[in-house]
């Protein structure tokens, strides 16, 4: 008989506040897949990527977890997008089953703090790193005082403070905070209550593509802003065709930096694939997380999760032969050869700390044109 298929489950928000980022998260993961089949697939076996949806809600992304897990059978968890649906994976499901989560997207503050018996990790750094980048590119843009409308959530509250906190460093100051309920539609009245007298020169939106484009419009609209700082979970090209590019221009967000081969590497390959690499963030994470994967499983010669957890750490960090995307077989080789591997993969390389999360640097993109755009690499301290 043949030999079954390596599972590994995916929990993409295909519905939901994360939705219009969904599609092309899963063309990395199985452009991913495509290369390490190509290159014999995981222990001589074919990886198979079971994909869920989880509405962009934490509770049904245990349901979803619990499902992989119990009727497919996955040795190991790509995902969440969203970060309460993470959390809830990682301490509700992925730790009580030993089985790795590994989140390309979950970024909030709150997340060093769980208790995931180390079966947790995060291929993208947090939101405390993101909130410093974000404030130094305020201060590139010569902004005083700003006001931030964030999200009620884990994500949004935890990134407001970690901006408002380095910016405060830096000298600005934040005129308002408000918070909003995510609502996916409609009209918000955050703005206005954000203006606080015309004594913010712009406005922080931390939010999803759909309360975004509804908060940038609004503050357009009835006069109250027309300078903006946007967080990750805006940069979508959708944001700028559904407030109008010419309304944009000079709009700014911090993004982290990717390793200039490894991402040059992965955009040929999802080009050749799937057309034009989009402007969506954490696609070449979400890429290197099967990789990262599959690597674990050729270096622990096993899919058990607590192998798995472990193999992780070993074909990251520092002092192995470099490998990066597309040496799959390469790594193997080097692997059965008793070899230490480094992963530097399409993101760059990978370092996890005691608590499963990575650093990294972070890069000032600016909307003109109508297009995302790259103005400098932002210094590693504000």
């Amino acid at each position: 008989m043949a030999a079954q298929p390596v599972k590994i489950g995916a929990i993409l928000s295909q519905s939901g506040a994360l939705s219009p980022f969904a599609p092309a998260t899963a063309n990395a993961l199985s452009l991913a897949v495509a290369e390490i089949n190509a290159a014999g697939g995981i222990l001589g076996q074919t990886l198979d990527v079971v994909t869920v949806d989880d509405h962009s809600e934490a509770r049904d992304a245990v349901s979803a977890a619990q499902h992989l897990i119990t009727a497919e059978k996955v040795r190991a968890i790509v995902g969440p997008m969203g970060s309460a649906s993470f959390a809830a994976v990682a301490t509700q499901v992925a730790a009580p089953h030993s089985i790795p989560v590994l989140s390309a997207s979950a970024t909030a503050t709150t997340l060093d703090g769980i208790d995931s018996k180390g079966f947790a990790f995060r291929a993208s750094p947090s939101d405390v790193l993101q909130g410093a980048a974000l404030a130094a590119v305020a201060r590139d843009k010569g902004y005083k005082a700003v006001s931030v409308v964030y999200v009620a959530s884990d994500y949004g509250k935890g990134l407001a403070q970690a901006f408002s906190d380095a910016y405060g460093r830096l000298g600005g100051k934040v005129v308002a905070t408000i918070p909003f309920a995510a609502k996916t539609a409609g009209d918000h009245d955050e703005p206005k209550k954000a203006a606080v007298d015309n004594k913010a020169e712009a406005m922080v939106a931390i939010a999803y593509p759909d309360d975004g484009v509804s908060l940038v419009k609004g503050a357009l609209e009835g006069g109250f802003f027309n300078k903006f700082l946007l967080s990750d979970g805006l940069m979508d090209q959708g944001v700028i065709d559904g407030i109008g590019g010419q309304f944009l221009d000079g709009v700014s967000l911090a993004i982290p930096a990717v390793d200039a081969a490894g991402h040059e590497a992965f955009a040929k390959a999802y080009g050749a694939k799937f057309g034009p690499l989009p402007p969506t963030p954490y696609l070449d994470r979400a890429y290197d997380s099967v990789w990262l994967l599959a690597l674990a499983a050729e270096k622990a010669q096993s899919t058990e999760g607590p192998k798995l957890r472990d193999a992780l750490r070993e074909v990251t960090g520092d002092g192995g032969e470099k490998v990066g995307p597309g040496d799959f077989a390469k790594a193997r080789q080097l692997i059965h050869e008793g070899r230490k591997i480094t992963y530097v993969g399409a993101a760059g390389p990978y370092k996890f700390d005691a608590r499963g999360g990575v650093s990294a640097g972070f890069v000032h993109w600016q909307i003109q044109d109508g297009k995302f755009g790259v103005v400098r690499p932002l210094p590693a301290k504000p």
